[in-house]
């Protein structure tokens, strides 16, 4: 299904490739970044208001934000859709930020995602799972946390996360709402834990 932003895409890098050096920014994906940045820019806004509606227990009103966000344009730079995207991050940060927040001794952090785990579902899960990774892969950890960590990830089943995936809207809205209430009920656990 081709979109206004799609034909706007399309005439701008046409436009561009005729210029001197314009096949260099196509072939960087520089002529795709303002739609990519406008993109993720839109999923952030409904994301935000997604999850205020999911704090006050408005699930209905989360998944029309999310329907939303669900039909901004595929983001061809980054290869992936921005909701997707955001969701992702959302995750994340929250659960990167009370990893750097502790010392390091702490890894409570690990037992509040574990927490998490066992109430969410598939897309939770693999969401989890995928920021698991990452975190292993990109912070510095005592060998004992290391090991409890790896623990964790290889006891859940290797699924693409979200963003990895090439989905229709309604599986993109409801995988994306289920990545927002893994977000907010990880948040939740550290706000009772921590205070």
């Amino acid at each position: 299904m081709e979109t206004d932003a799609d034909r706007l895409a399309e005439r701008i890098i046409a436009a561009e490739s005729d210029r001197g050096l314009g096949a260099v920014q196509l072939l960087s994906g520089r002529a795709l970044e303002p739609f990519s940045t406008a993109g993720h820019e839109g999923a952030q806004n409904l994301v935000n208001k997604a999850l205020a509606a999911l704090e006050t227990g408005d699930a209905d009103r989360a998944r029309r934000y999310l329907r939303t966000a669900a039909r901004l344009p595929f983001d061809e730079r980054e290869q992936s859709h921005p909701l997707a995207w955001i969701a992702h991050m959302e995750l994340f940060n929250e659960i990167s930020d009370l990893v750097e927040e502790l010392d390091e001794r702490d890894s409570s952090w690990l037992d509040l995602a574990t927490t998490v785990l066992a109430d969410a579902d598939e897309d939770g899960r693999a969401e989890l799972r995928a920021v698991l990774v990452t975190i292993e892969h990109d912070y510095r950890m005592r060998k004992q946390e290391n090991r409890a960590l790896r623990t964790v990830i290889a006891g859940l089943p290797e699924q693409a996360p979200l963003h990895e995936r090439h989905v229709d809207e309604p599986e993109l809205v409801a995988g994306a709402l289920s990545i927002l209430q893994a977000t907010l009920a990880y948040g939740r656990a550290a706000e009772a834990l921590f205070g």
